[in-house]
């Protein structure tokens, strides 16, 4: 396990000027960081190696399901600074936190991935996402959506499955529903960390 924190920016591009010229990244809000989030992780962690880029994930902030309205008060599992000391743990270079805004709501999925990615220097040479990420205005970006954009802006896309339990897929949603119902355990497994506190 790594111990170094992960520089934290708000850019690919500020990520240029910390001298980091290729990335690959993981993309999404990872709240939690639960068995699903680190196989994504691992992917990343051994298609940067293959490729020879610094791992970074790619994060946002506020909750863009809490912004668009989808749910309201989501309750994040982990602080910034815990989200920030985990990834770094599990080999994660650098974060990138995307202030969401209702204007990055509304962007086609080309739209949003051209946000990310252009006017940087920083070559983000692929993509690891959990298979049913969804991106873009009316959440019209799919994995087959973002294959598409990749093939024209010159980045590898790599989806990752979902993580099952007897429980179900593990997700945020369902370690908030765990810990909803008491079960502490059930919600640990699922993050992966016994020693979580609550």
């Amino acid at each position: 396990m790594e111990n170094q924190v992960p520089i934290e920016v708000k850019s690919l591009g500020t990520l240029y000027d910390s001298g980091i010229s290729s990335v690959s990244a993981a993309i999404g809000v990872f709240d939690g960081i639960h068995l699903g989030h680190r196989a994504i992780i691992s992917k990343l962690l051994e298609v940067s190696s293959e490729n020879n880029s610094v791992p970074i994930v790619i994060t946002f902030y506020p909750h863009p399901r809490e912004l668009i309205g989808i749910e309201h008060n989501i309750r994040f599992l982990r602080s910034p600074e815990d989200k920030l000391k985990t990834l770094g743990s599990l080999g994660v270079k650098a974060v990138v936190t995307i202030h969401f805004t209702k204007e990055i709501a509304s962007m086609s999925p080309e739209q949003f991935i051209g946000h990310l990615t252009d006017k940087s220097l920083c070559k983000l040479k692929a993509v690891c996402v959990g298979r049913r990420w969804r991106f873009g205005s009316g959440a019209l970006g799919t994995v087959h959506v973002l294959m598409d954009i990749a093939a024209k802006k010159g980045f590898e896309v790599f989806p990752v499955n979902e993580v099952h339990l007897e429980c179900g897929r593990v997700s945020s949603s369902a370690v908030r529903k765990a810990l909803a119902e008491n079960n502490i355990s059930l919600a640990r497994r699922m993050l992966s960390d016994p020693a979580y506190g609550f």
